[in-house]
């Protein structure tokens, strides 16, 4: 998730979820179980309408815990008053991650705050771990 298009669709989003509106229907949303499919929803309504199409398309083919990672790591931080961050992260070895269909998620938690990453290559995901069909319910 590192090409120039993931960095932009990461930026976005940390930008999205920084906004007073969304972190009000963030905390709703968490304060009770949700889907994979309402978080994907939620910032795909606020986004510009490129990114937003983006972003679903992304989601839809991505392990169904980005979203929860995602939501659940801006809580931790919103929470405490710390900083939140999301980023596209560099993959060492693209073939490697091409061949293996991986997808890498990184949660760094430290005292300034909460940062959250996503590595892997664009086109190149396993049928097994995407949200078709898997039970996805969340407890907030």
């Amino acid at each position: 998730m590192s090409g120039a298009h993931c960095r932009l669709m990461t930026f976005e989003t940390m930008n999205l979820m920084a906004s007073d509106e969304m972190s009000d229907k963030l905390r709703e949303l968490t304060s009770r179980p949700y889907t994979h499919a309402e978080v994907a929803e939620l910032l795909g309504a606020y986004h510009a309408p490129e990114v937003g199409e983006d972003m679903q398309e992304e989601y839809a083919v991505m392990p169904t815990l980005l979203p929860y990672l995602l939501v659940e790591s801006w809580k931790l931080a919103n929470e405490a008053g710390k900083t939140w961050e999301f980023t596209s992260l560099p993959v060492e070895r693209p073939l490697d991650f091409a061949r293996n269909r991986k997808v890498r998620f990184v949660v760094d938690v430290d005292e300034n705050g909460v940062s959250f990453g996503v590595g892997h290559v664009h086109g190149y995901k396993a049928e097994w771990y995407q949200p078709e069909g898997q039970s996805t319910a969340a407890q907030g």
